[in-house]
């Protein structure tokens, strides 16, 4: 990707602070130890610009999440107090200026169970499966349950920063990027124009506030029944913002790759799943599925160009086999 000077200027100063906040993370652990009288144990996740570790806060099992300050992880806190634990992890304290939340300790993902069921079976049928199994059915009812929280904690998007409008400048800063194969190309046309579908489509009276990146390794089990919790699972990490419910759910599908690349005709099943996500939410089926495949391309780019092309190709590889039919 050719990048302007400004862009350029821009990505190495985000290099930059992360780095510097990758080399101050041992003392913000530290401020944090004291401020909140923490036992700091295993890091659970580790990776440039945050980190979440296990603690006890008083004796009581907690996680610490560190992060880069910024609006990215006020907006996360925001989201949090709102929610009160209603579908969402609990947040017991924050410090914004360190990037701190001392949230609730979690049990697994709901993507961990999933990946136990259908590694069990043939990946030609998993996909089919994972369509009519339970596991979609916490997704639903927890995504009913963010959905409610006020509108008032984000900002009205416009045309320019409607969630469309940006997946579709992210695909047309990135398509030129030299590890994206010509075999690509359809599925990235096709996604650039789902997108602009879905910026006509804007309707501010549709919009809810959206989790924005809930896959199933978002959504954690909670260790006991909890009010907040009917499911037994709460959700994680909301990006929190203005956007049709349609736009959460097509986040859902936009995965398992390697599950639609063994399928012989995956579009019939994952446009039977649309289907019937849509009607358990009262959402728009087309929608959804233009949602998931603009998600789908966008994901794959956006992990090639931060250089993980092993984990972004096949989402793109997997867009190409449904739009084409053929395995690029």
């Amino acid at each position: 990707m050719n990048l302007n000077p400004p862009s350029r200027t821009h990505l190495m100063t985000l290099t930059d602070e992360r780095q510097q906040w990758q080399d101050r993370l041992p003392e913000l652990k530290g401020e944090c130890q004291r401020r909140w009288g923490l036992e700091i144990g295993d890091a659970i996740v580790h990776r440039a610009p945050s980190a979440v570790f296990n603690v006890r806060a008083r004796g009581r099992a907690a996680v610490l999440k560190l992060a880069v300050p910024g609006a990215h992880l006020t907006q996360q806190a925001a989201i949090l107090r709102a929610a009160a634990g209603q579908g969402y992890v609990h947040l017991y304290d924050a410090d914004l200026e360190l990037g701190a939340l001392l949230l609730e300790h979690l049990g697994p993902s709901l993507q961990e169970q999933g990946e136990a069921l259908y590694d069990s079976l043939l990946p030609t049928g998993a996909l089919a499966f994972l369509q009519d199994s339970k596991l979609s059915q916490p997704v639903i009812d927890t995504l009913r349950q963010v959905w409610a929280l006020p509108h008032e904690l984000a900002e009205l998007p416009d045309d320019s920063t409607y969630k469309a409008a940006s997946l579709r400048d992210l695909i047309d800063g990135l398509r030129t990027h030299p590890q994206v194969r010509p075999e690509h190309a359809e599925a990235i046309d096709r996604a650039r124009l789902y997108a602009e579908q879905r910026l006509s489509a804007r309707e501010a009276a549709l919009m809810v506030m959206c989790h924005g990146d809930p896959h199933p390794g978002n959504l954690l089990q909670v260790l006991s029944p909890r009010p907040g919790a009917p499911t037994g699972y709460v959700w994680v990490d909301p990006d929190g913002f203005l956007c049709e419910a349609e736009y959460d759910l097509g986040v859902v599908l936009r995965g398992f790759n390697r599950l639609v690349l063994a399928a012989d005709d995956p579009v019939i099943t994952l446009r039977a799943w649309c289907a019937a996500l849509a009607e358990a939410t009262g959402t728009d089926g087309e929608a959804v599925w233009q949602w998931s495949f603009i998600e789908r391309v966008t994901t794959g780019l956006y992990l090639i160009d931060q250089g993980r092309p092993r984990q972004g190709l096949p989402f793109l590889d997997s867009a190409a086999w449904l739009i084409a039919r053929r395995r690029a």
